[in-house]
């Protein structure tokens, strides 16, 4: 499956980092509010959020489970009608925070100064037809350790009505884009600082002339001046392997078809 560059919804490069677990409880399109599916119930059929079989995240980030979650690539039959244009909020349940951090604008504070809830916008003009948008959520707290991070990601199925002519452009696929050297990926949190604190998200940026964007990122007022500890040196991430055993490609199987409303036009797939 590709996720185009110019994706729906991108929260890796929007909210970049968040610590924590990150499903979504419920979704409130143009057309109504839809509930996720507990993990370890059964699936609800009038819920286009396809269902996932656990709470925990995408261990291995370079195979299927990447492209809508552990138990996410199976279609459900429902789809959630959406306008061209509007808004699309995912909401989740109270967010625990065990450090916020405040060098960076980190995507929890978005997600708890919005009270557990980011909006995105459905590009306007955008062509009517069945689309599948990506949520991800991205947890860095143990990403240094090589396939430490913590991918969240999950999937709405949508269709858009009232539309143009705009097209989504070829993207990324997923599986097959994220590599565990990536630096974005295996990263050290302590070496971000107010003096260095670049991060490059994983994937590829969500292009604005689409229609990409939503919360914006919470204004943090600088941290209080403070004698620096001196600093004892740290070993850097592990080095990526010169050489690899050799092993034969990751693939998936081709996902099965809903039996009522089945999200085919992969050119189509939206990322967030």
């Amino acid at each position: 499956m590709r996720i185009p560059a110019a994706s729906l919804v991108l929260l890796a490069s929007a909210a970049p980092l968040v610590l924590g677990h990150g499903q979504v409880h419920s979704v409130v399109t143009s057309s109504g509010t839809y509930q996720a599916a507990d993990a370890y119930a059964a699936v609800d059929p009038t819920s286009p959020l396809r269902k996932l079989n656990t709470y925990g995240p995408a261990a291995d980030f370079t195979g299927p489970d990447i492209t809508c979650g552990p138990g996410g690539n199976t279609p459900v039959a429902n789809l959630a009608e959406v306008e061209s244009g509007s808004l699309v909020t995912f909401n989740w349940l109270d967010w625990t925070s065990v450090h916020p951090g405040g060098d960076i604008p980190w995507g929890e504070n978005v997600i708890r100064l919005e009270t557990n809830v980011y909006s995105v916008h459905i590009p306007a003009g955008l062509k009517n037809g069945e689309y599948l948008l990506r949520h991800e959520i991205l947890g860095l707290h143990v990403a240094s350790t090589v396939m430490g991070a913590q991918f969240y990601p999950n999937c709405l199925q949508i269709q858009v009505v009232n539309g143009g002519d705009v097209a989504l452009p070829e993207g990324i696929p997923l599986p097959g884009s994220y590599d565990p050297y990536d630096p974005g990926i295996l990263v050290q949190l302590w070496a971000i600082s107010p003096t260095n604190s670049n991060y490059t998200a994983p994937g590829d940026w969500a292009n604005e002339a689409y229609g990409v964007g939503g919360t914006p990122l919470p204004t943090q007022a600088p941290p209080p001046s403070t004698p620096s500890p001196t600093a004892t040196p740290s070993s850097a991430p592990p080095a990526k392997p010169t050489s690899t055993p050799s092993s034969a490609p990751i693939s998936s199987a081709p996902i099965p078809s809903a039996t009522v409303a089945s999200v085919a036009q992969y050119g189509q797939v939206g990322s967030m």
